[in-house]
């Protein structure tokens, strides 16, 4: 396994984005197996209402942004668009502007509140930017306060500082959304990513309208302008080590693919990220175990191979019993060959 030469003393920031839920369920082990074991600063860069309450993540962070919540997320971005016609983009359906208001034609409001997570991040490229952040770290993690890390990170120097690294599942036609690590060297330009939401908003619509007319969702569009920004080749991915939760018997939305999980005391919102983190826990059981599981070195040794067929295994309920085995193998194939 290389060696990056990056010291687990390495100025690491990490980011919670939009809020603090299920503070309650994830704060104990965020705090040990990702906070304390890089020995990270904190950021929380949320929203300000009624429901983001002072939390242990509080006590915990160096750095709070907040922004007042409207009742239409449309006004925020309108505020940070400068005149330009941000709601433009709700032309393109299908969920990913969820929580914009279109006053004029409310046929093409979505569903749901991606926008928000589009909103906040850009809000953290102006954050950081003000503050002179992104040249004081050495990495940045960008997640989310409802995941669980149920294992410890790996060492800083498991990683390399030429790329930028996200979890290898929950892709969705795209890439995931919920968790991002990058070196300061690529991190101002991956958050370059929201920019063109609010300076080129018409623009940016008939280039994705080229790219699909339909079904966008957040995945979808992380994909397309880290393809814009020519980052795409910069991707590596790691094991899936996180699953996001809320309390038991918490709102629940329309045709949510989680559920109540009484072993553990609370509601796993996506079966396949527990799976896939669980599936880890099965071969990495010290934080030694790492050094098996990214770069070139995995190939050689059982642990990787095994995590593998694990995925695969879980997901074998997806697939119709007509060429299943063969479908399976694919998924396996793709596992193994993905760049880490």
């Amino acid at each position: 396994m290389p060696s990056w030469g990056m010291a687990m003393a390495a100025r690491t920031l990490i980011v919670l984005l939009n809020e603090t839920r299920a503070h309650e369920l994830t704060f104990a082990l965020f705090k040990e197996n990702l906070l304390d074991r890089l020995g990270a600063d904190l950021a929380l860069c949320v929203g300000d209402s009624p429901r983001e309450k002072h939390n242990a993540f509080y006590d915990h962070a160096k750095y709070v942004w907040k922004y007042k919540e409207p009742e239409d997320w449309g006004l925020a971005f309108e505020a940070f668009a400068g005149g330009n016609d941000v709601r433009a983009l709700l032309e393109l359906p299908d969920q990913w502007f969820g929580g914009i208001r279109h006053p004029a034609r409310p046929d093409l409001e979505q569903a749901g509140t991606g926008a928000l997570q589009l909103f906040f991040r850009d809000l953290l490229r102006r954050r950081l930017d003000e503050e002179g952040l992104f040249d004081r770290y050495d990495w940045f993690i960008v997640t989310r306060s409802d995941c669980l890390w149920p294992i410890p990170y790996p060492a800083l120097d498991q990683f390399s500082p030429e790329h930028i690294h996200l979890m290898d599942g929950e892709r969705y036609r795209g890439y995931t959304d919920r968790f991002v690590m990058a070196p300061r060297r690529h991190f101002r330009r991956f958050m370059d990513m929201t920019r063109a939401i609010f300076e080129e908003p018409q623009a940016l619509a008939m280039r994705m309208k080229a790219r699909s007319p339909l079904h966008w969702n957040t995945e979808s569009f992380v994909k397309f302008r880290l393809g814009e920004t020519g980052l795409a080749d910069k991707l590596r991915f790691m094991p899936y080590m996180m699953y996001t939760v809320k309390p038991l018997g918490g709102p629940t939305g329309e045709g949510a693919p989680g559920g109540d999980n009484l072993q553990l005391g609370m509601y796993v919102k996506y079966p396949l990220e527990y799976s896939s983190t669980r599936a880890l826990q099965c071969v990495v059981f010290e934080p030694a175990d790492w050094k098996h599981m990214i770069g070139p070195m995995r190939w050689l040794n059982w642990r990787f191979w095994l995590l593998c067929w694990l995925r695969v295994l879980s997901e074998k309920h997806r697939y119709p019993a007509g060429f299943r085995t063969l479908r399976l193998l694919k998924r396996f194939l793709l596992y193994l060959a993905q760049p880490r």
